[in-house]
């Protein structure tokens, strides 16, 4: 009998186990690719969800130097903005594309507006796009003149004075200028990082800062109407210790100049002399100065020649005349008086024909002599008194022009040299140093950057000219004795001084004034006004520290602090979405 093999039933075993395994090992490494396929997209995902957020801050850092450049100015529609309006209201926003990404930004409309911007991008082609937003609102901020201010310290010298006025409002300044009469309460006088200290009977018309840890004394801080009532210590609401600001340090305004050199300037003076001019003809060519035209009637017997452009009027003028007046007046009232017995012939023309003549012979006894006879003669006529006539007389307007006639008595010739003589454009000296009576004079718009110290002793002066400006940038220190800075405008723009990080001393002394602005937060402001001079700084200041012992007057142009172009934003909050 025979059986059967078992062997194929085996090898069909085998050959399902075989397929069995395929499929696990198949669907294994299907599972394994769709895994590492997963996690190389969530990777990509990942490496693009972080490389949105530079392109965010790049488009927040757009919106802010935009509003920046902007300041004050609302119309933000400029510079490649658009305005737009959503459903969540007006916006102005830009689009740009950075590689393989977008980003827009939008920014709101009010005065501290909200800034949005979105970037989007995708880790593959296939892939969705992954899109990452941040949300910033920004505060405002006035730029950088609030008045005399200083990072650190300030200690003032004994009954100091800190007021304001505007050089823009005749109602607090005179012609532009500070007017002690006419002072005005926004004066402002800070501290960031230390202490107030206003050297005892010292006078803030305005208001006081100092940061959180600072203090004020021996200082009376108040308004016009608490000062000068003889109000003491600090007026309520007119001193605050959360003062927080920025310092951002000056860079030169450039690397390379021309140096300023010495020059001369040849002025030439005229001494006038003015008179007054009366003419009947109205001048030619008609002078700068006023012209008064004068009118005045005339009557006269004679007809004016040449005949006035206005007429003349001729009136009828009844005269009676001892002589005849000629045959051009008639018709002529011949006036009489009958003459009977006349003694003497009239002479002729003094009477009216007939002339009768009468001849009597008079007998004249007497005397014991024999009788006379003796012939008597008598005449009779019309005596002429006077002539009734009527004469012409002729009325016109009599026209005259008065003005002041100026000419030049004298002329003068002078020749001025300067150590220094700067017109339009831009300046570079390694340090500028002179004593005695020499000058630099500023006759244009100038900027000079003057790397190391500035020393001006003696009696030097600098001026800068009326319709000049001056931005002087220094990197060292700065001593102004002598006569000072002469601002001949007293227009705190047209003299700007910079205190690069290197300068550590703004020093006055002497005589010296300054009309202008000063930034310099790395300097030590000192002064030294003693006796009866009193040191006066009108504008705006910004230093490292303010350390004066002597008297010191500061008036803060309140303009200065409504400067559109310095208003600035800076990021208050920060929300991602």
């Amino acid at each position: 009998m025979k059986t059967s093999p078992r062997q194929p039933r085996n090898e069909g075993n085998v050959l399902i186990l075989t397929i069995v395994l395929t499929s696990v090992i198949g669907l294994t490494l299907a599972a394994y690719l769709t895994l590492v396929n997963t996690s190389f997209r969530l990777t990509s995902s990942s490496q693009n969800w972080n490389s949105l957020m530079p392109t965010v801050e790049a488009g927040i850092e757009e919106a802010l130097a935009h509003l920046n450049q902007l300041g004050a100015s609302t119309n933000r529609a400029v510079d490649g903005w658009n305005r737009t309006n959503t459903t969540d209201g007006t916006f102005y926003y830009k689009t740009r594309t950075m590689g393989n990404q977008d980003f827009e930004v939008f920014i709101g409309t009010s005065l501290s507006p909200e800034i949005r911007a979105t970037a989007t991008g995708a880790a593959l082609e296939d892939w969705k796009k992954v899109t990452r937003g941040v949300l910033v609102t920004t505060r405002r901020y006035s730029g950088r003149w609030l008045g005399l201010v200083a990072k650190g310290a300030v200690t003032l010298g004994p009954n100091s004075n800190i007021d304001s006025f505007n050089a823009e409002d005749p109602t607090i300044s005179t012609n532009g200028k500070y007017d002690p009469a006419k002072r005005n309460d926004q004066g402002f006088i800070g501290s960031v990082n230390g202490n107030i200290d206003g050297g005892g009977g010292g006078q803030i018309f305005g208001n006081s800062g100092t940061g959180p840890l600072g203090f004020i004394t021996n200082a009376n801080v108040g308004d016009l109407a608490f000062l000068n009532g003889g109000g003491t210590g600090v007026q309520p609401g007119h001193y605050e210790n959360d003062l927080n600001l920025s310092f951002p340090e000056v860079q030169p305004p450039f690397n390379s100049a021309p140096n300023a050199t010495s020059g001369s300037i040849t002025t030439t003076t005229y001494n006038y002399s003015t008179n007054s001019i009366t003419t009947n003809v109205f001048p030619s060519p008609a002078p700068t100065n006023a012209v008064t035209t004068n009118i005045s009637q005339i009557v006269s017997f004679t007809y004016p020649s040449p005949a006035p452009a206005g007429g003349v009027v001729t009136n009828q003028i009844p005269t009676t005349s001892a002589t005849w007046p000629g045959s051009a007046y008639l018709p002529i009232t011949t006036n009489t008086t009958a003459i009977t017995g006349g003694t003497s012939t009239p002479a002729i023309g003094t009477y009216v024909p007939p002339l009768s003549i009468v001849t009597n012979t008079v007998k004249i006894t007497g005397g014991g002599g024999p009788p006379k006879y003796v012939t008597v003669i008598t005449y009779s006529y019309n005596r002429i008194d006077d002539y009734d006539y009527e004469k012409p007389s002729y009325t016109y307007d009599d026209i005259t022009y008065t003005y002041d006639k100026t000419t030049v008595v004298s002329t003068n010739v002078t020749t001025t040299s300067y150590r220094y003589l700067l017109g339009d454009g831009n300046y570079m000296n390694n340090s500028v140093r002179f004593s005695g009576n020499q000058e630099i004079m500023v006759v244009g718009d100038a900027v000079w950057y003057v790397v190391g110290d500035f020393d001006m002793a003696g009696q030097g002066q600098l001026t800068v000219a009326p319709g000049a400006s001056l931005n002087l940038y220094c990197g060292g220190d700065v001593k102004i004795a002598g006569n000072g800075w002469v601002n001949g405008d007293q227009d705190a723009y047209a003299l700007q001084f910079w205190g690069l990080p290197s300068c550590t001393e703004f020093n006055l002394n002497g005589n010296a004034n300054y009309v202008g602005t000063v930034y310099a937060p790395n300097a030590v402001l000192k002064g030294a006004g003693g006796g009866n001079n009193e040191q006066d700084f009108a504008g705006a200041g910004i230093f490292k520290e303010v350390d004066y012992n002597g008297k010191f007057s500061f008036h803060f142009d309140e303009r200065l602090g409504e400067d559109e172009k310095i208003v600035k934003f800076r990021l208050a909050s920060w929300n991602e979405y």
